[in-house]
């Protein structure tokens, strides 16, 4: 790395005669700078001083010289390939940040041509390829049911109904637990609800797995059937135990208290961040692009 470092800064041509960074990797190449390269962007090089924050017990200073990587490889070394370092904590947290999203976008499509054991439905076409389509044996009763999900935001089914029977709809919210097996509140808002080209919905309606909206109509052996369903998330997701038609907030005084001191805590982090070595030399070392922001604003 050293090595590297004084190969990028000791060139004479990597600055201007009024001191600024030039473009290219060793000295002024112009050449490879792509369009959108400024002057400040080059700057984003004072990052490799970030190492000077580093305290003196630290497994960077501490440990013996080694070749680097490129080095080890064109020695014809085996060695194994080089690797991301991750926060494993952060990584957990984006994976569960992903889940509750994919949640929380989630339409699920509830459908049943209920009669007699023998009725069922022939799905014909689903617009959505990623959708999934489940057939649980407690919605087999008195005809096959299945269930439906998709997150793009709107769905296409044709299918033809098999016996004479009560065509069932629901629009629901996906159905998710937490590790006690409890239900957790997720709302989802369908705006609109076709069927074969009719819209059956008088204006947005907001539904969960438990308060779904329910349309039933009779159908006969060799119906076709078209449905057009489109949702959106909801912003209304907390208060399972509700009324899907309550939209007043409930506060917490205990979730505000523990909020306020998650805001409080962060607030120290940022505070032993702005006092932190490597945040002083990086300010320092961009101020002078600061500056020249400043003037051109004025």
């Amino acid at each position: 790395m050293t090595a590297v470092l004084v190969k990028l800064t000791a060139n004479p041509d990597c600055f201007t005669n009024d001191g600024w960074l030039r473009i290219g990797v060793i000295g002024g190449q112009p050449e490879l700078g792509e369009e959108y390269i400024t002057t400040g962007s080059l700057y984003m090089w004072c990052t490799m001083f970030l190492v000077l924050g580093l305290n003196n017990e630290h497994d960077f200073w501490t440990e013996s010289e080694e070749k680097w990587s490129s080095s080890r490889v064109w020695s014809g070394e085996k060695i194994e390939a080089d690797k991301a370092l991750h926060n494993r904590e952060n990584e957990k947290d984006d994976i569960l940040s992903k889940a509750i999203i994919r949640n929380q976008i989630t339409g699920r499509v509830d459908i049943k041509n209920l009669g007699s054991e023998k009725n069922d439905i022939k799905i014909l076409n689903v617009t959505d390829t990623h959708t999934t389509v489940q057939s649980p044996k407690w919605f087999c009763n008195n005809g096959k049911g299945y269930v439906l999900h998709s997150r793009k935001g709107s769905l296409d089914i044709c299918f033809q109904c098999i016996g004479d029977g009560n065509l069932t709809i629901y629009l629901r919210a996906k159905d998710v637990r937490n590790k006690e097996n409890n239900r957790l509140p997720i709302f989802v808002n369908y705006n609109s609800f076709k069927l074969n080209g009719q819209e059956m919905l008088p204006g947005s309606k907001e539904c969960s797995h438990d308060k779904p909206y329910k349309f039933e109509c009779r159908v006969k052996d060799g119906d076709s059937i078209q449905v057009h369903v489109e949702w959106e998330p909801s912003q209304h997701m907390y208060f399972a135990d509700r009324d899907v038609e309550q939209k007043e907030p409930v506060y917490d005084d205990s979730k505000c208290e523990a909020l306020r001191s998650k805001l409080l805590e962060q607030e120290n982090n940022c505070e032993q961040l702005r006092n932190s070595i490597s945040y002083r030399l990086g300010y320092a070392l961009t101020n002078p692009i600061r500056i020249i922001r400043n003037l051109f604003k004025k």
